[in-house]
């Protein structure tokens, strides 16, 4: 007569590993943008158990940091981890290198790729189709159907990460409940309607700005007074959530602000034109480093001790 009651108590705690908390927290910003290190080395492992628990046992699924990914050679990545006991993945994508800046303001004003409801930037696009095959496949394994999907990245592995968490639904290869989205300097990525459906599908995605980063504020949008941003269907708009540490991305107790309204005029938005490239990576950048040579020390304790 007590099988039926223990079987049901054995699995509530099985489900409850595959459960993603839905709250932002600074500890696990730190623990995801302490991973993107793992996608420049070429041995990512000690990124990996840097940045997240023991706990979870976690494996490195799939790990790329030189897929050539547009005509002027440079290079995209990612970097994949599985939890069997959490029942989670992990996909972080690499940052901008080189001439991938240039690229980003160079085809911002190109016709933009059709992508969920809306469209997005040509070459973030590109960029995260030249990973796609690879992702998709592991993504699709029949095996791994019930684990949930975190997606993030820094700079443009940020705007990768939020394309391809669209992809993932749209493919059905994954339900929008079964994903969350975490981006570090993400810049702007598709147009209004891009955006407002990307809002709808994951309630839980934090898009996370430090001090006057300017990379979240380009490509420019379609100014409305200084401070706003008209939800336009021909200009770039961001997608919620905003959490901007005002004072710096720095450290577990550092101060922020959580903007749910896209593009709120008193978020980072309020600087207005008073914005720094040195807040996007480096001594000023996202817990002081740059996750490039963070990664390429092979997430050395000097960079961040912990």
């Amino acid at each position: 007569m007590y099988c039926l009651p223990i079987l049901i108590f054995l699995l509530s705690l099985q489900t409850s590993y595959s459960e993603l908390s839905s709250e932002f927290s600074t500890e696990k910003a730190i623990q995801y943008y302490l991973l993107t290190g793992g996608t420049y080395t070429i041995t990512p492992q000690p990124c990996v158990d840097k940045a997240l628990d023991a706990d979870g046992d976690w494996k490195i699924i799939a790990h790329n940091n030189s897929i050539v990914c547009d005509s002027w050679n440079q290079t995209c990545g990612y970097l994949v981890v599985q939890s069997d006991v959490y029942k989670q993945i992990i996909v972080t994508y690499k940052g901008s290198v080189g001439e991938q800046v240039t690229e980003l303001v160079g085809y911002t004003f190109v016709p933009r790729q059709p992508l969920g409801a809306g469209r997005v930037h040509l070459y973030m696009y590109l960029a995260q189709n030249a990973t796609w095959p690879t992702i998709s496949a592991i993504l699709n394994d029949t095996d791994t159907a019930d684990y949930d999907v975190i997606f993030s990245g820094h700079s443009l592995g940020g705007a990768e990460a939020v394309i391809s968490a669209v992809r993932v639904v749209d493919e059905g290869i994954k339900d929008s409940s079964q994903v969350q989205v975490w981006t570090y300097g993400q810049p702007r990525v598709g147009n209004a309607p891009f955006s407002n459906n990307f809002d709808e599908l994951f309630p839980t995605s934090y898009r996370v700005v430090n001090r006057k980063d300017i990379v979240p504020h380009v490509p420019p949008c379609d100014a409305k007074l200084l401070k706003q941003c008209w939800p336009a269907v021909l200009g770039y708009y961001h997608q919620s959530t905003e959490v901007w540490y005002y004072d710096g991305f720095y450290a577990e107790n550092s101060t922020y602000r959580i903007s749910t309204e896209p593009e709120d005029p008193n978020g980072s938005n309020s600087l207005i034109f008073d914005y720094d490239a040195a807040d996007h990576a480096g001594e000023d950048g996202y817990l002081h480093f740059d996750p490039q040579v963070y990664g390429l020390s092979n997430c050395a304790d000097e960079y961040w001790p912990g």
